[in-house]
């Protein structure tokens, strides 16, 4: 992620910390990195499919609401995920989610 993306993602996190629980944050977020962004729209990398689902499903409100407070407007949100990406932007590992802790997340929502 890119100095300009990051300071987006570090403002955007900011605001969508408080409208989730610390665990939430941590397991379906803390992977996500900001890897375009427009007046229009932002594109978010996520580990795997799982993560796009999980947080269009259940955190859309959260982000667009956080995006709202941050940038003071609705943005378009797109996502893509690291498996998928045909970027070599970083070569990080980023946490995968295991079939337990997703289960443990759905019966916690």
């Amino acid at each position: 992620m890119d100095e300009k993306h990051s300071q987006l993602w570090q403002k955007l996190s900011a605001a969508l910390k408080p409208q989730v629980s610390p665990d939430t944050f941590k397991r379906w977020f803390s992977a996500v990195r900001l890897v375009h962004a427009t007046d229009e729209a932002f594109t978010f990398r996520v580990p795997n499919n799982i993560y796009q689902f999980w947080i269009e499903s259940n955190h859309m409100a959260a982000l667009q609401a956080a995006i709202v407070t941050a940038f003071g407007a609705p943005r378009d949100v797109n996502f893509v995920t690291a498996d998928g990406a045909n970027k070599k932007e970083e070569e990080e590992e980023l946490p995968e989610i295991s079939s337990t802790e997703f289960a443990r997340e759905s019966k916690n929502s």
